[in-house]
Order: C-alpha cells, then sequence, then structure tokens
C-alpha cells in the first residue's frame, strides 16, 4: 500500500495544532504586523532571510527520481523566511545541515544582524504562537518559521529532515499556489493545517503562480512525538 502525501487530518488529532487553528487569526494579525514593521536595528528595516537566487543547490529530481545532478533550490521569485519561536529550537536540515552556517551568512550579509538577534525581534511579535508552542509542545516543536512566498516563485523539488513531520498554518492564501508532495498537488487554506514529511519519502516543490503573497508558519513535530495521537502504520 503506497504511502500518503499529505496528513492533514491526522496533524488535527494533535492538541498544539487544535490550539493553534483555533486562535489562528489572531496568529496571522500578529503575524501581519511583523511582516509591515521594520527592525530598526537592521540594514534597511530587514529582519527576515531571503532563500531564493542565493545558489543554494539540491539534488535535481526529475521524472520521479533523483537524477544524481544538482540543481538550484529556487532560482526565481521571491521567498523569506525568519525564525519566530520563543523556544530558540532549531533544527538541521537533515544531511544539508551546513545550510544553517550557510542561512547565517545571507542574513548578516542582508540585515547586518544574526539570525538569532533578528529572531528576538521577530519572535516579539509572535505572542500567541509561542504562548500556544509552550503550553502545548514546547520540548517538541522545532523549526518555527514564518515562511512568505511571492507570486512567480518556483521552489524546486526536495527533502528536509527525516523523523519529522512538517506542518504549515495558512495565514494568507492564494488560490495560485500550491505544493506538491510526490505526485499529489494541494492547495492551502486560511486558518487550516497542512502537514506531510518534511524527510521524504516524497520530494516536495512550490509553484506561486498567483498575485499575492501566500504566508504560512512553519513548524515540526518529531514523528515519535506525532505518534501518541495518531494510530498510523506509516508513522
Amino acid at each position: 500500500m503506497k504511502e500518503q502525501s499529505f496528513w492533514n487530518e491526522e496533524a488535527m488529532q494533535i492538541p498544539v495544532c487544535q490550539e493553534l487553528v483555533k486562535n489562528w487569526e489572531q496568529i496571522r494579525d500578529e503575524a501581519l504586523e511583523y511582516l509591515n514593521s521594520k527592525n530598526p536595528d537592521t540594514i534597511d528595516g530587514k529582519s527576515a532571510t531571503t532563500l531564493t537566487s542565493q545558489k543554494v543547490k539540491v539534488p535535481e529530481f526529475k521524472d520521479g527520481k533523483f537524477t544524481g545532478n544538482f540543481t538550484l533550490l529556487s532560482d526565481k521569485g521571491l521567498w523569506v523566511a525568519q525564525y519566530v519561536a520563543a523556544n530558540e529550537k532549531r533544527q538541521n536540515s537533515g544531511e544539508f545541515g551546513w545550510l544553517n552556517e550557510y542561512y547565517e551568512k545571507v542574513t548578516l550579509k542582508e540585515t547586518s544582524k544574526t539570525i538569532k538577534e533578528n529572531s528576538k525581534y521577530a519572535t516579539s511579535f509572535f505572542k500567541t504562537f509561542n504562548k500556544i508552542i509552550k503550553e502545548y509542545a514546547d520540548d517538541n516543536c522545532s523549526a518555527c518559521n514564518i515562511s512568505v512566498v511571492s507570486p512567480g516563485t518556483y521552489i524546486a523539488p526536495h527533502v528536509g529532515t527525516t523523523g519529522y513531520l512538517r506542518m504549515h498554518l495558512c495565514l494568507v492564501n492564494d488560490e495560485g499556489c500550491s505544493i506538491t508532495v510526490g505526485d499529489q498537488t494541494s492547495n492551502w487554506q486560511e486558518g487550516k493545517i497542512l502537514a506531510f514529511k518534511d524527510g521524504g519519502p516524497y520530494p516536495h516543490s512550490v509553484t506561486h503562480n498567483g498575485s499575492k503573497d501566500r504566508v504560512v508558519i512553519i513548524f515540526d513535530l518529531p514523528i515519535d512525538y506525532v505518534k501518541i495521537f495518531i494510530d498510523n502504520s506509516f508513522l
């Protein structure tokens, strides 16, 4: 039996996900306040890192398999992200853990501050999100980022850290923006969680052919933790 691509319904069995969805509008308002702000201590007020056109390469996935070649993670459009968790639990990107050091360099170049310094500023806006994380999943939740993908952006198929279920809490949607996991394509829905396994078995990619920014909060939960709430043989 083939493993499913998306785990949205299963994610909603997890208490922290239930609480985030209940409070998504407040989280959205705090996120938009952050995105519309300017950090007075950084270059041009920027406090998020650009993840496109930065020469980051990942294994090429074509015609349903990895080719052995490498391709740019994203060579067009605009994709920015910033860590927003008060618990400061970041995680390495699996075998691409070296990317953390690279993103640190890019962040310093673009903002004049470290990721941690920018996170301190960003986290101050995300009070509702962090209150829920601390109460329901503080020791288990990691990789919490606000992620903004602008129209015209393409993010190539890739995989991340194994052993985690990746959650996207959608705050601002555009139906023209879609995510493909394996051979299944889906769209986000505002106030809902879209979930998939970051480390595979299927690569995931994003295509934005819409007209406005798609905004989500990303966070990861360990599969071993998720199993407490979900009964599924593929976990």
